[in-house]
């Protein structure tokens, strides 16, 4: 979709299925997106502003007012920096769990409370206590990437993201020159003695804060359909109203080599417009293929299996290397740049000082949306290669560790020198934060939540070794800024090579295990795998043998994942025959979706099995070859042999569950693990009840464990 300078303003285009938004309405705080999009960088300005309150008249008059040492000062750094590495860690799953805007909120009131007692602090105990609980707000970077994640799709993520990110990052730059003028101006207008100045002084964020985070609560919405509780249900209501339309949403599986297809869109004048699929969108995705995309766009509530499978994957560890450099770095330069100016040029003073230092920080206005909107930008131009987003972040990555060696050895003693190189490396530093949250969304998508947390986290650690290198050196800023450029290169050129290696690698495993005698057999063994996955969580959420009546769309929305298997099967020349068959019974099951639909009755679990059963029949005859194959999906899905057995007690067990989402995601996982390991094995699928009946027993006993946990 070409860019118009109308975008800026006018209500933003809608994804058909998530109902997320395709374009940006930065001036538009009328619209739901651009309300979220403003109260996202707002709230976030504001909070860096707080957290970043101190540096600026730390230097002196805090300094002088407490007599604190060099130490003292560079400890005060390091323990600000460490609160917001443990709220980042937990404000993912808070994210998860509750919603990015209950969390966003909750951050703001909690920071609000140390920022109102700044003034407390009479020693340098009380400051360590103070700047420890003021770090709360360096956490409201996780819900509000989380937050942007979920109201824009992904053809712009990378921008938003950024824009959020940079605006809200320019807090840093902006509190040094709106604290000094703030002291000043108590100590010249009001006559406050300097002991007292500073202290009034924080009165001013705790305000904007508190404003904040009311209005954020009060004006704006937790998913784009409405409650943070009803996403699931409320996607897949999208996807019955949407499905058969001619439209897409981009896939994302968080696989290395992910590459997802175009994304549809809507269009509408504002709200409440009623959508319809865009007409410039691929023909050829299966709807097997949307509703996996279905699932992967709700973010599921985290466990700690989940959780720490994120946290170890490789594609995490890659996104924690580059913004533990760049955000790092960013974080431990804002918090000693202002005293490196006033150690080179003493005659410019603590509020001259400020004020060039405050450029450093400003910059992210302009350089992390920079950093983002390029990804967003290279990844279209490449195909949608999620690749290209990789390189990139680990060129800007090179190129800020240049920087900071060559600054590092130079030393600048001339004021424009210095600034001019602080700004060009500042461009490539920052750069480096959007462009590794323009990827996040496109990793584990169903935790984003979490994975934002855990790269938010690690950008703050890496704050913390930067400052105890600073802390160490005392105010030798010059050998550390080129130490941390060693760092930082060896760090991106590192993931570099390893990135490299694992594309080899993924190309030869692929050249061994699929040859052209075996290529039809484990596609189609593929293909159940991928039905098993997508039908297993339908069938355990909505069908029930035990009387629970289904809404006619769940029934539509399992019946067209059960015959889009069927179409893909025949394509693969594997059941030749199928396709005559496929237009057979589509109409059938067509009719019978059309005749739910217009009586607005509800369906019984038994009617779906009968029809699933029916196509099961009728392969049988074209095909005995995938018989097997066959019988257990209709076995699974409410055959008699199971239904005292096994699917009574699985259902039985799930309303009994408290937390129906985790049940239900653990008996999906276990039902694709069984196939997926019959599919590596080669063997046949399981035909009596008590072949499957011991791992059905083994996900009861997990989530009996899971209980009794809680």
């Amino acid at each position: 979709m070409p860019f118009a300078i109308s975008m800026l303003w006018s209500a933003p285009e809608i994804n058909p299925y998530n109902k997320k938004a395709t374009s940006i309405p930065v001036l538009n705080p009328i619209n739901k997106y651009g309300r979220v999009f403003f109260f996202s960088y707002l709230g976030f300005f504001i909070a860096f502003w707080s957290w970043y309150a101190f540096p600026p008249l730390l230097s002196k008059s805090i300094k002088a007012d407490m007599h604190l040492s060099q130490n003292e000062i560079a400890n005060s750094n390091i323990v600000a920096l460490c609160a917001t590495l443990l709220v980042r860690f937990i404000a993912g799953p808070m994210c998860d769990h509750f919603g990015p805007r209950v969390t966003f909120a909750s951050l703001l009131f909690a920071g609000a409370i140390p920022t109102a007692l700044a003034g407390t602090a009479h020693n340098a105990m009380g400051l360590y206590f103070i700047r420890f609980f003021v770090g709360i707000l360096g956490g409201t970077f996780v819900p509000c990437q989380v937050w942007t994640t979920g109201f824009f799709d992904r053809n712009v993520i990378g921008t938003a993201n950024a824009l959020v990110g940079g605006w809200g990052n320019s807090g840093g730059g902006i509190t040094y020159f709106v604290m000094p003028a703030i002291y000043d101006s108590l100590k010249a207008d009001q006559g406050l003695s300097s002991h007292v100045a500073w202290r009034v002084s924080f009165i001013v964020p705790f305000i904007m804060i508190t404003a904040c985070a009311l209005a954020l609560l009060l004006l704006t919405d937790d998913t784009p359909t409405g409650k943070w509780s009803e996403r699931g249900a409320t996607v897949v209501s999208n996807a019955d109203q949407t499905v058969g339309h001619h439209a897409s949403v981009v896939p994302t599986t968080g696989a290395l080599d992910d590459k997802p297809a175009t994304t549809g869109s809507i269009s509408s004048s504002d709200e409440k417009k009623q959508e319809r699929p865009n007409s410039d969108v691929e023909s050829g995705r299966g709807d097997v293929q949307i509703m996996d995309e279905f699932q992967h766009e709700v973010v599921v509530k985290p466990t700690l299996k989940e959780g720490l499978k994120v946290m170890f994957s490789l594609q995490t560890l890659m996104l924690c290397s580059g913004y533990f450099c760049s955000f790092g770095g960013e974080l431990a330069i804002n918090s000693i740049l202002g005293a490196y100016y006033l150690k080179n040029f003493p005659y410019l003073g603590q509020t001259q000082s400020g004020r060039w230092a405050a450029m450093f920080g400003l910059l992210n206005i302009v350089t992390r949306p920079l950093g983002g909107f390029t990804a967003d930008l290279i990844y279209k131009v490449t195909g949608r290669n999620l690749w290209a987003k990789k390189f990139w972040i680990h060129f800007v990555g090179v190129m800020s560790g240049i920087l900071c060696i060559v600054i590092g050895k130079l030393d600048p003693h001339n004021l424009s020198e210095l600034i001019g190189l602080v700004a060009v490396m500042a461009i490539f530093l920052e750069a480096g934060n959007g462009a590794n949250f323009a990827l996040v969304p496109h990793i584990h998508p169903h935790a984003n939540g979490i994975l934002s947390g855990i790269v938010g986290a690690t950008g703050n650690f890496g704050g913390i070794i930067f400052a105890i290198i600073f802390r160490y050196h005392k105010t030798n800023y010059a050998q550390v800024f080129w130490i941390i450029g060693i760092m930082i290169i060896v760090l991106n050129c590192m993931f570099i090579s390893l990135i490299k290696t694992l594309v080899e690698a993924e190309a030869r495993a692929k050249a061994e295990t699929i040859t052209p005698k075996t290529a039809k057999k484990n596609e189609l063994y593929c293909q159940v795998n991928e039905m098993a996955a997508l039908t297993s969580i339908q069938a355990f959420q909505f069908y029930s043998p035990t009387g629970i009546h289904v809404p006619p769309q769940y029934d539509r929305a399992f019946i067209i994942t059960s015959t889009r298997f069927l179409r893909r099967a025949a394509k693969t020349e594997v059941l030749e025959e199928s396709s005559t068959l496929l237009e057979d019974v589509e109409m059938q099951i067509g009719e019978t979706v059309v005749d739910t639909d217009t009586a607005n009755e509800d369906v019984e679990a038994p009617q779906v099995r009968d029809l699933l059963e029916a196509i099961v029949q009728e392969l049988e005859a074209i095909h005995g070859q995938y018989l097997k194959d066959m019988q257990f999906l209709k076995s699974y899905y409410g055959g008699s042999h199971l239904t005292a057995d096994s699917l009574e007690v699985v259902m039985a067990r799930l309303a009994a569950t408290a937390d129906l989402d985790t049940a239900r995601l653990s008996i999906a996982q276990m039902f694709h693990q069984v196939v997926e390991e019959v599919a590596v094995a080669g063997t046949d699928f399981p035909r009596r009840s008590r072949d499957f009946s011991k791992p059905l027993r083994q996900c009861m006993d997990s989530l009996d464990d899971d209980d009794d946990e809680d």
